[in-house]
């Protein structure tokens, strides 16, 4: 992976480097904590098991896209394109954001309280632009 980190995390590079899994690109358990993805096209990958601690997807393009079972603590997926993602059994924080994010378009199965937490952020920053 550090050739995809090397060359700016390009969805040319990374589709060269990996495989598919059941039409997805495969990274299933990938350590990418800290990195910065913002913008990004991430469409269409299984990040099953995979490690994004404190890592920025904010407006990358994630549609189709697997985070099943994986540790997004402190990841901020604020203004992404999020249609038809998964995000179910995984760890999360308080500092986990999603605001701006479409949340009727995740599927959140066996991650209820990552959605409490996400509508709560959402309406939180909503109050605030009313002061």
């Amino acid at each position: 992976m550090t050739t995809w980190n090397g060359n700016n995390f390009s969805r040319d590079v990374l589709e060269s480097l990996v495989g598919k899994y059941y039409g997805q690109l495969d990274l299933r358990g990938i350590n990418l904590s800290g990195e910065d993805l913002s913008g990004k096209d991430l469409n269409h990958i299984d990040f099953f098991f995979s490690i994004f601690e404190n890592t920025k997807f904010n407006n990358a393009v994630l549609n189709h896209t697997y985070f099943s079972e994986s540790d997004i603590r402190g990841a901020k997926f604020d203004w992404a394109q999020m249609k038809e993602v998964y995000i179910d059994t995984v760890k999360f924080n308080t500092e986990t954001s999603f605001l701006g994010v479409n949340l009727n378009s995740i599927n959140f199965t066996l991650a209820v309280l990552l959605q409490d937490l996400a509508v709560s952020n959402q309406l939180v920053s909503l109050a605030s632009r009313d002061d």
